[in-house]
């Protein structure tokens, strides 16, 4: 991906404009060795995830980012510089109580449809796709217009949420979106997120990620 960002028939950035630390951390995660199983078949000692397809340089850079990015369950964002993430679980970084309101908080619904996606491995393939299941299943989206203490928030990032009007008790939402202007609120789109979306098991359970206490 950050071949594609700085090369010509990509996005020709300069090196510069991506972040090194965003790279190594999702490089990382990609490189971690696990056990990938299909029927009675394991393979131990497996890279987490890989990248693997093809595509034409007539394609819109936009959709073959994208689609790179699903390879590994993450995002690549441009703010300032150039940020990839990887689909891995991290530790909140803020915690938001009502305190920390500017304005009122929208409930937006949301959708993340998945078309296509490229994987020569069924059980990386497979653990992919539950990613998207359970990322999508805890869809409770959420505009929320904060203070300034919330600038310093980047996209991915994930915080601890309270706000008592939704019934919301410290849980865990991820920065999807980010928005400021001068003399304006910081304007973040939270999505609802659990560890367990992240981790390497396969889950057939309901929705893990209640969205509210309210009755």
């Amino acid at each position: 991906i950050r071949d594609f960002l700085v090369n010509a028939w990509g996005f020709a950035a300069d090196a510069a404009e991506v972040s090194t630390a965003h790279c190594n951390a999702a490089a990382n995660v990609c490189d971690q060795l696990i056990s990938l199983t299909v029927g009675s078949t394991t393979e131990n000692n497996q890279k987490r995830f890989t990248l693997n397809g093809a595509f034409t340089t007539d394609q819109g850079l936009e959709s073959v980012l994208e689609a790179m990015a699903a390879t590994m369950a993450g995002s690549v964002v441009y703010g300032g510089e150039w940020q990839i993430n990887a689909g891995a679980w991290t530790a909140p970084v803020l915690t938001l109580t009502d305190d920390d309101l500017a304005g009122l908080v929208e409930v937006v619904q949301a959708d993340t449809p998945t078309d296509e996606l490229f994987n020569d491995h069924l059980a990386r393939a497979r653990n992919l796709c539950r990613i998207f299941v359970e990322r999508n299943r805890a869809g409770q989206t959420l505009r929320y217009p904060a203070k300034l203490p919330a600038w310093g928030l980047q996209v991915n990032d994930r915080v601890t949420l309270t706000h008592a009007e939704l019934g919301i008790s410290a849980l865990t939402y991820r920065v999807t979106d980010w928005q400021w202007a001068v003399g304006d609120v910081v304007m973040l789109t939270l999505q609802r997120d659990a560890a367990g979306i992240w981790d390497l098991a396969d889950a057939a359970t309901a929705d893990p990620t209640p969205n509210t206490d309210l009755p």
